[in-house]
């Protein structure tokens, strides 16, 4: 799961601007490093999603 949730949340991005991520989802951030929380991911996501124009 974790090669697919980086890419499926920039697409929920593109179509509705809003989605979560968390440890229940993916284990490592968008460069592959290990994540150490959620709230670790939770930024990544937050940055990948400030990146996507709607």
């Amino acid at each position: 799961m974790d090669d697919a949730t980086w890419p499926l949340l920039r697409r929920a991005a593109r179509i509705t601007g809003a989605s979560r991520i968390g440890f229940e989802d993916v284990l490592t951030l968008p460069d592959g490093q290990p994540a150490h929380s959620n709230a670790q991911l939770y930024q990544a996501g937050w940055q990948l999603m400030q990146e996507v124009p709607l």
